[in-house]
């Protein structure tokens, strides 16, 4: 069986309340990809990353994930990441998001 190649993803428009705009960044993302986008379930994310979902932060992860970073952010001073718990986040710019996690930023947003 092929292992999934773990990969993270921090945009505003694949959780969107617009169904068909997080549809349409999900499709970004596969064309970026080349193939299938599929999300990942708790038993998952904790296998790959050593975290649960919801306090899953930038790096310090068991495994190195693909990640992708939404060029939007780039227009905030500050974002706000997860600290390894559901209940903990910290500030960070966009730029040092981008290197902490060893991002790759392109427009995923969908307008």
């Amino acid at each position: 069986s092929v292992k999934p190649l773990p990969q993270a993803t921090s945009t505003e428009s694949a959780e969107s309340e617009n169904a068909e705009k997080g549809k349409d960044a999900k499709n970004k993302l596969k064309n970026k990809l080349g193939g299938k986008l599929k999300g990942a379930d708790a038993d998952f994310v904790r296998e790959a990353t050593g975290f649960a979902i919801g306090g899953v932060p930038p790096a310090g992860h068991i495994e190195p994930l693909q990640t992708f970073l939404d060029e939007d952010l780039f227009q905030y001073s500050r974002v706000w990441a997860a600290a390894g718990t559901p209940h903990a986040v910290f500030p960070v710019k966009p730029q040092e998001l981008l290197e902490l996690c060893t991002a790759e930023a392109f427009d995923i947003k969908v307008s």
